[in-house]
C-alpha cells in the first residue's frame, strides 16, 4: 500500500515517465515469453528433421517437411527441394552435371537461410532499444524529481525531510522503474542472440545435411567404380 500511495503521489511528469516504463517492460516480458516459445519449438524441429534425414530418403524427408508447418529447418530442407526441381534432375553417373546443380543448390539454400535468419531475429531489436533506453528514461525522471525537490527548498526557505521527501520518492521511483525494465531486456536480448546465433549455425548443418542426402543417393545409384572413386 505503501508503495501504491507513493505512485499515487507523483506529479504529471512523473506519471508519464512511469507510463512508459511500464509499457516497456510489458512488451518486454511479452517479447521473452514468444521468443522462448518460438525457440523450444524450432530446436525441436531441427532435432526431429535431422532424425528423418537420417533414417529416410530424399523424397521421403520433403514429404515430411511439407507436414510441418513453421518450422524454419522444414523450410529449409524444401527450399533445396525447390531449388532441385527448377534446375532439374541428373543421372546418376552424370557427376559433371551435378556438381553444377550444388552449386546452384548452396547458393539458393544460403538465401534461405537468410531469410529465416530475419525471422528468428524478430524483436530482438525491441529488446536492445529497451534495454538502451530504459535507464536514461529513468534517469530523466531521476533527474525531474531531485530538481523538484531543489525547487520546494526554494519555495519552503527549508530542506526538511517534509519538504524534500516527495521529489528524492519521485527520483527513486523512476530510477527503479528504470531498471525493472532495462535489466531483463539486456538479459533476454543477449540470452536470445546466442540461441539465435547457434540455430543458424544448426541450418549450415541442415543444408549440408540435404546436400550431403543428395549425393548418398547418388552415389548408391552410381556405377560402382566410379562410386568407388568419390569416395575415395
Amino acid at each position: 500500500m505503501n508503495l501504491l500511495q507513493m505512485i499515487a503521489a507523483q506529479g504529471p511528469l512523473a506519471w508519464l515517465v512511469l507510463a512508459i516504463l511500464m509499457t516497456l517492460s510489458v512488451l518486454v516480458w511479452a517479447v521473452i515469453g514468444l521468443k522462448a516459445l518460438v525457440f523450444s519449438r524450432v530446436e525441436k524441429g531441427y532435432a526431429a528433421l535431422l532424425d528423418a534425414s537420417r533414417r529416410s530418403r530424399f523424397e521421403d524427408v520433403r514429404h515430411w517437411c511439407l507436414a510441418q508447418g513453421g518450422n524454419p529447418f522444414a523450410r529449409l530442407f524444401l527450399a533445396a527441394a525447390r531449388e532441385l526441381d527448377e534446375v532439374g534432375g541428373a543421372p546418376a553417373a552424370d557427376w559433371d552435371r551435378w556438381l553444377a546443380q550444388r552449386e546452384v543448390l548452396l547458393r539458393g539454400l544460403q538465401q534461405a537461410r537468410r531469410r529465416e535468419a530475419g525471422g528468428l531475429r524478430r524483436y530482438l531489436p525491441l529488446l536492445a532499444s529497451a534495454g538502451n533506453v530504459s535507464p536514461f528514461i529513468g534517469l530523466f525522471g531521476t533527474v525531474w524529481g531531485i530538481m523538484r525537490s531543489f525547487h520546494q527548498i526554494g519555495l519552503e526557505g527549508s530542506a526538511s525531510l517534509t519538504v524534500v521527501a516527495p521529489g528524492i520518492s519521485e527520483a527513486l521511483l523512476a530510477t527503479a522503474a528504470g531498471l525493472f525494465a532495462a535489466i531483463p531486456a539486456v538479459v533476454a536480448y543477449n540470452h536470445f542472440r546466442s540461441r539465435t546465433d547457434w540455430l543458424l549455425s544448426r541450418m549450415d548443418d541442415v543444408a549440408d545435411e540435404a546436400i550431403s542426402l543428395l549425393e548418398r543417393e547418388r552415389l548408391r545409384g552410381a556405377e560402382p567404380g566410379r562410386a568407388a572413386r568419390m569416395e575415395r
